[in-house]
């Protein structure tokens, strides 16, 4: 059975919620999104999604962003979920009259439509008055020409969606100056703030994460972890008693729960539970932490054929811990007692869990080549099925412990 591949980017709005979902075509043979014909990817990327995998698994009832061709706008009988989708019109289409038509026919169909890219050219001006969201690649402009044609575009009904945001500040700027929606790395970024001192929240979590990272915690010291926090020992029974696991028995207490697990799996899952609890972030950010820690898990058992994968899973589940705690993660570490190959890894992407983890942040990037070169045994999935399986069981971790 061949595997199919598709890429999927979160959009935020303004809170920092998960607006929609961009689908993106990835290839079978490198994971990668090079292809020489754009109706050929179109085709694939609506084929994989709607008749393969399925929008709903895919965004979770968000909507999705699609980059169609000229030849796919110009299509009249195009027939996809109008409340679920948004029509990118990519920026090297070519603008006249037919093609305004369609879109605009479009439109009147229910068809949400979104100019991809956005250049301010004379050529799009016919368009703006149809769209219902414009992408400003805003990395290609200073910020003053940003705010210049915010205003031009401001008599206009259309949504701004800033793309490419690197940086939290980035996001502040960019939501004072009006845009709506953001799409970019920023999430996956720490937040630099001079002379902010740290809240008790997250010290407590970052406490938290430290007493489980002991080697030689026991029953009774994990319990009275756990027990002391409401939010978590409730998060944790609902996951362990969720459909998802199927459990004969339902899971009643604490003690029950870590008896269930064993304490290495436990300190896993409340680590995880403990960074999914931390405010004014958004939920991607841990889902994110989870699909990385289990691509690391999974190289590590299919590729390396090692059973112990603790490492590289608690690696890519902690990668994310500067941008959750707006600190660097050489302060994070000082406070929690991981294992020196760990540590390596997270700080300097050295080592077996250092090369991995870097393959698989590379590949989150768009830059699949180093997860693809990763050495495996023969007949065994292509490092972007291993990913794709990855992101669906995140999905479904983040919904078993109540996180959208």
């Amino acid at each position: 059975m061949d595997n199919v591949f598709v890429g999927r980017q979160p959009i935020y709005d303004s809170r920092m919620q998960v607006f929609a979902y961009e689908i993106l075509y990835r290839s079978g043979a490198t994971g990668g999104a090079n292809f020489v014909d754009g109706n050929l990817a179109t085709s694939q990327v609506l084929i994989n999604t709607f008749l393969e995998i399925g929008l709903e698994r895919l965004t979770d009832n968000h909507p999705a962003f699609f980059n169609l061709t000229r030849e796919f706008l110009l299509n009249k009988e195009l027939s996809l979920p109008k409340e679920l989708v948004f029509l990118e019109v990519l920026e090297n289409i070519d603008v006249d009259q037919e093609l305004v038509d369609a879109v605009r026919a479009l439109s009147k169909m229910g068809y949400r439509i979104a100019l991809d890219d956005f250049a301010f050219e004379d050529r799009w001006l016919p368009l703006l008055e149809i769209a219902d969201v414009i992408k400003v690649e805003v990395p290609a402009m200073k910020p003053e020409d940003i705010r210049e044609k915010i205003r031009k575009l401001r008599p206009y009904k259309a949504k701004l969606l800033a793309e490419k945001v690197e940086t939290h500040e980035e996001y502040d700027q960019l939501k004072k100056m009006g845009f709506h929606y953001f799409q970019g790395y920023f999430f996956c970024k720490p937040r630099i703030i001079e002379a902010k001192r740290v809240s008790t929240s997250q010290l407590a979590v970052l406490s938290l994460l430290a007493q489980l990272q002991k080697p030689d915690v026991n029953v009774n010291e994990l319990e009275k972890i756990i027990s002391s926090d409401p939010t978590l020992s409730f998060k944790l029974l609902k996951y362990l008693n969720s459909p998802h696991l199927a459990l004969r028995n339902r899971i009643q207490s604490i003690r029950q729960a870590i008896t269930y697990l064993g304490i290495r799996p436990l300190r896993s899952w409340v680590s995880l539970l403990a960074m999914t609890g931390v405010k004014d972030k958004p939920s991607e950010l841990s889902r994110t932490a989870m699909q990385r820690a289990r691509k690391c898990e999974q190289v590590c058992k299919i590729y390396l054929s090692n059973p112990e994968s603790d490492s590289y899973f608690m690696a890519g589940l902690l990668s994310v811990l500067d941008a959750l705690m707006d600190m660097p993660m050489e302060e994070i570490l000082k406070q929690m007692p991981l294992s020196e190959e760990v540590q390596a890894g997270l700080l300097n992407r050295q080592g077996k869990v250092g090369q991995v983890l870097d393959a698989v942040i590379q590949a989150e990037m768009g830059n699949p080549t180093l997860a693809e070169s990763l050495p495996r045994p023969k007949d065994v999935p292509s490092a972007t099925s291993l990913f794709l399986e990855a992101m669906f069981w995140a999905d479904e971790q983040m919904k078993a412990i109540g996180v959208s």
